[in-house]
């Protein structure tokens, strides 16, 4: 079973560990600067939000939003997984 958001705006949304860089799709509206665009390195955790708008794949699957945690709200932040120590 995979990580999942408890609690908040976005409950129940899967957690991922990304492969591959992305940006953050979280709008904050216009007078906030519009999107957050904060960078998503490979191996850190985002939020897998609503069906983004840029449509779909090739072979028909939807895109979904992808948000950094600090925007996802402090109840993401609190369902990432804590480093264990070696």
């Amino acid at each position: 079973m995979g990580l999942e958001v408890k609690g908040g705006w976005l409950d129940g949304s899967p957690i991922r560990q990304a492969r591959k860089p992305y940006k953050c799709e979280y709008w904050r509206g216009k007078a906030n600067g519009g999107r957050c665009n904060k960078l998503i390195t490979v191996g850190s955790f985002y939020v897998e939000g609503e069906i983004s708008d840029e449509g779909q794949t090739r072979n028909g699957a939807f895109l979904r939003d992808k948000y950094c945690p600090e925007c996802a709200g402090a109840e993401a932040v609190a369902s990432l997984p804590t480093r264990q120590a070696a």
